[in-house]
C-alpha cells in the first residue's frame, strides 16, 4: 500500500489525477480493471483483467493463513472488487476492520492484534500484485 500510494502522488503531481486515470480505464474499456492493470496496458500492452479475476487468483493461493484470517482477507478482496483499488489503501484498513467486525478492539482479537492484521493487509497486497 505504501508504494502504490507513493507512485499514485507521484503521478498525480504530473497530471494523472484520479479523473484522469478514471478516463484512461473508461478509454481502454477497463473500467472494472486495478490501475496496474490499466498501467500495464499502457505501457506494455498487456490485456487488462478485472479485479474480480485478480482477487480469485490470489484467493486461490491462500495457505499460510487460518480460517480468521482467511475471512478477512476475503472480506477486503470483496471490498476491493466492488469499490476499486482505494478499497486497499493503508488508511483504509481501519475502515475495513470497522465494518467487517464492528470494532477496532474486535478485530484486534479476532485476528491476534495490530502487527498480525498490518502483515496479513500487506501480505494481501503483495499476492494480490505478484
Amino acid at each position: 500500500p505504501v508504494s502504490r500510494k507513493s507512485f499514485l502522488d507521484k503521478v498525480s503531481e504530473d497530471g494523472f489525477t484520479g479523473e484522469v486515470l478514471e478516463a484512461l480505464q473508461k478509454m481502454i474499456k477497463a473500467d472494472d480493471s486495478d490501475l496496474y492493470d490499466v498501467f500495464a496496458f499502457l505501457i506494455i500492452g498487456v490485456k487488462p483483467i478485472s479485479r474480480t479475476e485478480r482477487a480469485c487468483k490470489t484467493k486461490e493461493g491462500l495457505i499460510e493463513v487460518n480460517a480468521s484470517e482467511k475471512n478477512f482477507i476475503e472480506f477486503a478482496l470483496e471490498q476491493y472488487i466492488n469499490n476499486g483499488y482505494t478499497e486497499l489503501a493503508e488508511d483504509n484498513l481501519p475502515k475495513l476492520l470497522n465494518l467487517k467486525y464492528e470494532s477496532i478492539v474486535d478485530a484486534e482479537s479476532i485476528l491476534s492484534g495490530v502487527e498480525r492484521i498490518r502483515k496479513i493487509f500487506f501480505d494481501l497486497q503483495k499476492k494480490l500484485y505478484s
